[in-house]
């Protein structure tokens, strides 16, 4: 599973912004510098078809993971919920 990171200041922490409206992509904003960022095409197939895991906590930190997996190839990312 590859964890999402901030490009500007590599944080891995991240902010749930919920969309309100169908169709409308998951955005997550970085807890340190505030960047936002959305799950767009995967960079390994190209598919924009993203399936949301269950939820699961990291034994250190007991923090939500927020998984997300491509249904094109099958690659995992991971989102930490602060």
């Amino acid at each position: 599973m590859d964890f999402a990171r901030c490009p500007k200041c590599q944080s891995t922490s991240w902010e749930d912004l919920h969309a309100m409206v169908h169709g409308i992509p998951t955005r997550f904003r970085c807890m340190r510098c505030g960047h936002v960022i959305k799950l767009g095409k995967c960079s390994v197939c190209g598919s924009a078809n993203w399936q949301r895991l269950p939820d699961m906590y990291q034994r250190e930190s007991k923090k939500p993971v927020v998984r997300f997996k491509c249904g094109g190839c099958g690659r995992v990312i991971g989102v930490i919920l602060d």
